[in-house]
């Protein structure tokens, strides 16, 4: 199965720059969560992620953590997802800045799937 959750749209700080730093910003969150319907996780819902409470769990990890680096952002989101929502076997993220610049929006995509995050935590 595939949940995608377009265009969600929240303030944070998020960024290096210094009025990144002192003010929210716009911050817009695409993503694709491939997930196995008969996991035993989601026994409970009928075979459905609960994605009211994905889209929480994501804003709120956004807004909480004030990211510097989108990559970051990323880098601890996606293993988040995976490790905590066990039916996930393959996530992807795209996290925009749409107002940084006035001439272009800025995002940044990272996929990951749980196979990946397995053998890069045989690789420690």
């Amino acid at each position: 199965m595939l949940l995608e959750i377009k265009n969600l749209k929240f303030k944070a700080i998020i960024g290096i720059l210094p009025r990144e730093r002192s003010r929210a910003q716009n911050v817009v969150l695409d993503s694709k969560i491939y997930y196995n319907p008969k996991h035993k996780s989601l026994a409970s819902f009928g075979g459905y992620l609960d994605y009211g409470e994905i889209i929480n769990e994501l804003k709120n990890m956004v807004i909480e953590r004030k990211f510097e680096l989108l990559e970051d952002a990323l880098s601890e989101i996606l293993p988040h997802f995976l490790n905590t929502h066990k039916a996930i076997y393959k996530m992807s993220l795209t996290i925009s800045k749409p107002d940084i610049f006035k001439e272009c929006d800025v995002s940044i995509t990272h996929t990951m799937s749980a196979k990946t995050l397995v053998l890069k935590s045989m690789e420690k």
